[in-house]
């Protein structure tokens, strides 16, 4: 008997995904070695239309001739080609025919089934036409899927969606954004309100990256006269190269800190950090934000009815975006991998439907909130990149764990992006009409160059690469014995180390070396921390005794402080303003005192019959302790009131010791376990703190860079391992050249991905990590 296949496709504006599911598993199909088939769509002499990177390739030579967006041109009826019309069916089913014709070459057999996806406000006569362009693409009779409903369906395999509850899809897409409430029933799902920005998508954050550009090098005005108004072919390429490294800086600054652009003609580079980005971008962020309110609003929707907030669309990688919509909505959004193939994968778990049955007119739409900050001319109409796709899938994407809140990235001096050029023009087919219609101002976007794609595609690899080598920066030797405790000062310029040999060294962070004498404390050292001025620092171990030195000096701090109980001491910190220092160890309690006076205020039986193994002050409430240990709990307390103070909370969600926590600027704290996972908690309370999981033995460190937008954690198993922790992606690959288990890490404050790591073979190590 011969087995069925089926055929999820998702036509999208700028890149369509399929994935077919056979009899062995559910894949997405590959086009020139992607997931991610450019929608482009090319008219040339010859009688059949190219698609994908052979379009672009063509539209090198004669852009007039080029389609991006053909799903852009759904109500034109009609679209001018070089010097011919054609019907916008036609056009798309060009697409639909290319898909097709991959499915059936990799099935080896007929496809049995198809489903099609869709604008959730699409109605009769749109799906009719989506319908009509199946049919020409010789594709069997097509079932119809509006795309939150498959995006939901999707969303209901990675998190619990019990019946009656929500989920909220923010799609933000190439060239649009759309925002859906999804309703899932006792039979299925249904889109119980939805809204979109018709000119919102990852093409305008582009834009804002070249409006950066061009404000950084405004004296360059011929060149970018010729980038705008391209009259050769050595201006549309070069418009092409300046396009698509625009849209690799946005990408790579979803995971890591900085960029390089090239600008062809201008003859330079500039530099882009992602604190620029994100300000050029927030603007346009805000207005998905606001929109996504207002839909929920409008649909009188109560959190407890929302079971989850998606992140799906290509352009949802970007790190503020998730931390814009957790602080709106004080949900954690949850995003995967790959968000541009779920719509597609989703399309074969969701009920369908035809043509027929769906409404005959399109709704009205709803007019989106005004943008938050003043508006500003047109964006530059760019050509729409070809898609930069990681080396060839040949599995399903694996979905990620759901998305923690993310801290905000520090600010940075506020970057206006530069006016944008007027939109490039469009060229004139002989005999008819410019290619108008919906596509509106984009029209004028053109698509890269295969060869582009492929140059970034090999940097990207090359990246990878180097991550996984190590970006070690330097190895400071001198402890006999291993390295359990590490910490910056806080400008950046010093780190102190402490280890199992008695010793506190402090180290130069730019010369590598040592910064004078090791200080000996006499006893194994298992914690050292700066004060917040950076005038003392601090260490403790098993003798029980508290050290406070002057920095500079290395002279005992007076008064000092008096233990009024004996214990093994594992972790110490100092509060925010420096004048109280609080430790924790053996008998599960956690000791306040008074620096000016050397004196115990406060003591916290924490975990009876355990040891306390870490604790951190919140900075975003200076009274409380977060603190973990041998128990397989987190407790926060308040030490406002003095005395034997009582938990604020307990959350208990690791399932064996608590090894290290440590907490942003904005309260929400990370974990690591003897479980070997990460946890990351929200600061508010009753919600459950998102699993990161990867390490093969216990998670001893844990840090937030920083901005708190990033977290890096080690363990036993040797590596260190950045985790992004809006979207709870892995940032690069694990790093693996320490070669021995790692006890104590720390984030440069001053210095963007600058981290140290203390390891048991005694060797500080100072790490570049993005």
């Amino acid at each position: 008997m011969r087995v069925a296949y089926r055929l999820g496709i998702d036509l999208g504006t700028s890149t369509t995904v399929a994935v077919l599911a056979g009899p062995a598993a559910t894949r997405p199909l590959l086009f020139d070695a992607s997931p991610l088939l450019s929608s482009a769509v090319f008219a040339g002499a010859a009688p059949e239309l190219l698609t994908g990177l052979d379009a672009e390739r063509a539209a090198i030579a004669r852009p007039a001739g080029l389609e991006a967006n053909p799903k852009r041109r759904i109500d034109d009826g009609t679209v001018w080609l070089g010097e011919r019309e054609y019907l916008v069916a036609d056009v798309l089913a060009a697409v639909l025919h290319r898909v097709h014709s991959e499915a059936r070459r990799v099935a080896g057999a007929p496809i049995d089934e198809v489903v099609l996806t869709h604008p959730a406000a699409w109605g009769r006569t749109r799906l009719g036409l989506l319908a009509d362009a199946a049919a020409r693409a010789d594709l069997p009779e097509p079932g119809l899927v509006p795309e939150p409903v498959a995006a939901a369906a999707y969303f209901a395999t990675v998190r619990d969606l019990p019946p009656g509850r929500c989920v909220v899809v923010y799609d933000l897409g190439a060239g649009t954004f759309d925002v859906s409430v999804v309703r899932r029933g006792a039979e299925g799902f249904e889109v119980a309100a939805a809204d979109g920005l018709a000119d919102l998508g990852g093409l305008d954050l582009d834009a804002a990256v070249v409006a950066h550009a061009r404000g950084l090098t405004s004296g360059a005005t011929a060149a970018w006269g010729r980038l705008d108004w391209p009259q050769d072919t050595d201006d549309q390429q070069a418009r092409r190269s300046l396009w698509t490294g625009a849209r690799a800086a946005k990408e790579q600054l979803t995971r890591h800190a900085t960029a390089e652009l090239h600008l062809p003609l201008v003859g330079t580079d500039v530099h882009l950090t992602r604190e620029e980005f994100e300000a050029a971008a927030r603007p346009m962020l805000d207005r998905t934000v606001a929109l996504t309110v207002k839909v929920l609003r409008d649909a009188e929707m109560t959190p407890e009815l929302i079971g989850g907030v998606f992140l799906v669309g290509g352009s949802s990688r970007i790190p503020l975006a998730a931390t814009l919509l957790h602080r709106a909505l004080r949900i954690a959004p949850t995003i995967v991998d790959q968000p541009e193939l779920v719509v597609a994968e989703g399309s074969l778990l969701a009920p369908v439907s035809t043509a027929a049955s769906a409404p005959p007119t399109e709704p009205t739409p709803v007019v989106a909130p005004a943008p938050v900050s003043p508006p500003a001319p047109a964006p530059v109409s760019p050509p729409a990149p070809a898609p930069v796709s990681p080396p060839v899938v040949a599995a399903p994407v694996s979905p990620a764990a759901p998305v923690s809140p993310a801290a905000p990235a520090s600010p940075a001096p506020a970057v206006s992006p530069a006016p944008a050029a007027p939109p490039a023009p469009a060229t004139p087919p002989a005999g008819g009409p410019t290619s108008g219609g919906a596509a509106g101002p984009r029209r004028g976007r053109l698509m890269v160059a295969a060869v582009v794609v492929v140059a970034v595609v090999v940097a990207g690899i090359s990246a990878v690469r180097w991550l996984t080598r190590g970006p070690i920066v330097a190895e400071l030797k001198g402890h006999s014995g291993a390295v359990r405790a590490v910490a910056f000062s806080p400008d950046g310029r010093r780190l102190a180390t402490a280890g199992a040999d008695g010793k506190v060294r402090l180290w130069s962070v730019s010369g590598h070396d040592a910064d004078g004498a090791p200080i000996d404390a006499g006893t194994p050292l298992a914690a050292v921390a700066f004060s917040p001025d950076g005038k003392l620092v601090a260490a403790a171990g098993q003798d029980a005794k508290i050290h406070v030195w002057d920095a500079t000096t290395r002279a005992e701090h007076a008064p000092a402080v008096q233990p009024a109980r004996s214990f093994a001491v594992a972790a110490l910190a100092f509060d925010k303003d420096g004048k109280t220092l609080a430790v924790g160890g053996e008998g599960g309690v956690a000791v306040v005192y008074d620096l000016a006076t050397g004196r115990q205020t406060a003591e916290l039986d924490v975990l009876s019959g355990g040891a306390v193994r870490a604790l951190a002050f919140d900075p975003a409430d200076a009274d409380q302790l977060v603190m973990g240990g041998d128990q397989p709990a987190i407790a926060r307390y308040s030490t406002a009131n003095g005395g034997a103070a009582e938990p604020v909370e307990t959350l208990t969600q690791h399932s064996g010791a608590i090894r290290a926590v440590a907490v942003n600027a904005d309260g929400e704290a990370a974990s690591g376990g003897s479980d070997g996972s990460v946890l990351l908690w929200p600061d508010q309370a009753g919600i459950a703190a998102s699993r990161l999981t990867g390490h093969k033995g216990a998670v001893n460190a844990v840090a937030f860079d920083r901005t708190g937008a990033r977290v890096a954690s080690a363990g036993d198993d040797a590596t260190i391992r950045i985790w992004n922790a809006s979207s709870l992606a892995p940032d690069g690959q694990p790093f693996d050249q320490a070669h021995s288990p790692i006890d104590a890490l720390a984030y440069s404050p001053a210095e963007a991905g600058l981290l140290a790591s203390g390891s048991r073979d005694g060797v500080v190590r100072l790490w570049k990590v993005g």
